[in-house]
């Protein structure tokens, strides 16, 4: 009997779940917002103070393509010397890409991981928290500050 009630459990909390998920995946919708109008119509958002607002969730797209140009199929015209060190990453099946190792990439590659990020935008600093790979954080500080060399 104990074991009937465990299956049961079981199953009704498996079902529950995929329930909840099939349910939040349907109200992504397309695009940002989950809206189908995606992109909106009219001019971009400002602040208070005229500049574009960035503030926001984030997906990127295209990672295929913006990751590896030349694999996806793009004629990239590069310099003897850029092409023998991309030929000798793909031979190496990229072992020493950052991400393998779970360390932070850099700015231009965690915007192209197919995980969202999260921007917040005040008139004296930019944060963008992002969902995935080695999950970090990027602060832009709009104070005019100049950059601590030793980060």
């Amino acid at each position: 009997m104990k074991l009937i009630a465990t299956s049961l459990t079981f199953s009704i909390a498996a079902v529950s779940a995929m329930l909840l998920i099939s349910s939040a995946a349907a109200a992504q919708g397309r695009g940002r917002g989950g809206t189908a109008d995606w992109p909106p119509a009219g001019p971009a958002p400002r602040t208070a103070d005229g500049h574009p607002d960035l503030s926001g969730n984030w997906q990127p797209n295209a990672i295929r393509q913006n990751v590896d140009m030349v694999g996806s199929g793009v004629d990239v015209p590069m310099l003897p010397a850029a092409e023998a060190l991309y030929r000798k990453r793909k031979g190496e099946l990229s072992k020493d890409d950052p991400e393998a190792g779970c360390l932070p990439l850099g700015w231009r590659r965690t915007n192209t991981t197919p995980y969202p990020g999260t921007t917040v935008q005040t008139p004296q600093l930019i944060v963008t928290v992002y969902d995935g790979g080695a999950h970090v954080w990027r602060k832009v500080f709009m104070d005019g500050r100049p950059h601590d060399p030793k980060v």
